[in-house]
């Protein structure tokens, strides 16, 4: 079975670094760490994977773009002496029976490469909000409204999608008593979002 993964690092950004590994069937895992996370005692890093699961239509682009583009082995990164301020090294990485291969780039001219990175990220978004809820629901109650709003508004825009991977901390916000209403409410239209 053929696995695409995203490598990125960051060390201006938390989580500073992660993984997310899908396989062409739709499974698949992340893993983030070094970043801060939100209402941790001041330093503390933290360690944090999930298993996630993917869906169309995302999934076959990922593998569609994959394959149109060498398997990755190609150079992804944009000609030399233009300048793009620094977002993050990533790293492509396909691997499969029809070959392997892997780019880096900061920012890629190649428009399929691009939006195949920030797509993975936006999954990235996701995951990490949902690990900032289920903390914040634990330990700080009263920023989950602020924190669900910034959610909302982020799936709106696209910068967080495939939200089916937090729907257990979505439900069990919305189903709290004790948290504030207005947070249960934006749990509950959350969980209920449709995939992109």
């Amino acid at each position: 079975m053929a696995t695409v993964t995203l490598t990125y690092d960051n060390p201006n950004l938390a989580p500073s670094h992660y993984t997310l590994t899908i396989h062409e069937n739709g499974s698949g895992e992340y893993a983030s760490s070094d970043g801060i996370a939100k209402g941790a005692a001041a330093g503390k890093a933290k360690d944090f994977r999930q298993e996630v699961s993917i869906t169309e239509p995302l999934l076959g682009q990922i593998f569609t773009t994959a394959r149109a583009n060498k398997r990755f082995a190609i150079t992804c990164e944009m000609a030399k002496g233009d300048k793009v301020a620094f977002q993050g090294h990533k790293t492509l990485s396909y691997e499969g029976p029809d070959g392997k291969g892997s780019c880096t780039y900061n920012y890629s001219q190649n428009k399929q490469i691009q939006k195949l990175g920030e797509d993975l990220q936006a999954v990235s978004s996701t995951l990490e909000a949902g690990y900032r809820l289920s903390m914040e629901h634990q330990h700080d109650r009263l920023s989950l409204d602020a924190e669900l709003g910034w959610l909302t508004q982020s799936v709106k825009d696209g910068r967080s999608i495939e939200v089916q991977n937090i729907h257990a901390v979505l439900e069990e916000i919305a189903a709290d008593p004790g948290v504030l209403n207005r947070a249960r409410q934006r749990a509950t239209t959350l969980a209920q979002e449709k995939q992109r």
